[in-house]
């Protein structure tokens, strides 16, 4: 399952950490309606409000010593085309509801 949302995240990109870090951290939120929630709300402030909030809490990332590719990960989410892949995965864009590869067995 993990391969088919990072193709979805990051289709022209190779396989790196914080592209598994990314796609763990919306998988989760897929399986968890809290942590969907917040993201979504995340998600859908205005992008300088977003870039700010972000920023912020990429700062009390490091200085907390979070792995280098959680805070590229999260910083992903700063970007327009970041938060809207990331809207579109979690369901949170006008188009609805999400396709989101079949889980794994």
């Amino acid at each position: 399952m993990m391969i088919g949302w990072k193709i979805k995240l990051f289709p022209a990109r190779g396989a790196d950490d914080a592209g598994d870090m990314l796609a763990s951290l919306l998988m989760a939120a897929q399986e968890d309606p809290a942590l969907r929630s917040q993201i979504l709300a995340l998600l859908q402030v205005p992008a300088a409000q977003r870039e700010s909030l972000i920023n912020s809490a990429l700062h009390e990332m490091q200085l907390r010593g979070e792995p280098a590719a959680a805070c590229q990960a999260f910083a992903t989410l700063a970007t327009e085309s970041g938060a809207r892949t990331a809207r579109r995965l979690l369901g949170g864009s006008s188009s609805g509801r999400a396709s989101v590869p079949a889980r794994e067995s």
